[in-house]
């Protein structure tokens, strides 16, 4: 079993990060419902009986982006094409990461909501 299970990444303005996430990982976010009516919910495409971990951007009243200790990473084919869609897209490669593990985590960017997330390979 894995150690997580889903995440999800608080935002703002759930539009402005739609269009930053689907424009850098080339893929469309699907709205997800939310019973209680208290959150905005856009999915990330999830397989679940697959390896890794689904989430989503949510927008909710009790909680809100931040710079905080927490990282997602994207697994993607090619880092360097992540890298070049998230700065078109408004982001900004804070930093290059070291090969570690047998894993290339290439870059990670400070998107527009304060945000960090990284790329791995």
């Amino acid at each position: 079993m894995n150690a997580v299970g889903w995440f999800d990444i608080y935002v703002d303005d759930l539009d402005r990060a739609v269009g930053f996430y689907e424009a850098m990982l080339d893929t469309k976010l699907e709205p997800m419902p939310d019973p209680s009516g208290e959150m905005q919910m856009m999915s990330f495409p999830t397989e679940m009986t697959a390896y890794g971990a689904g989430g989503a951007l949510t927008k909710a009243p009790y909680a809100g982006p931040g710079g905080g200790g927490t990282i997602v990473y994207f697994m993607v084919e090619d880092c360097a094409t992540q890298e070049e869609r998230a700065t078109s897209a408004g982001g900004r490669v804070a930093q290059h990461l070291a090969p570690r593990l047998q894993r290339v985590l290439h870059g990670v960017q400070q998107i527009p909501a304060r945000h960090r997330l990284g790329v791995g390979r």
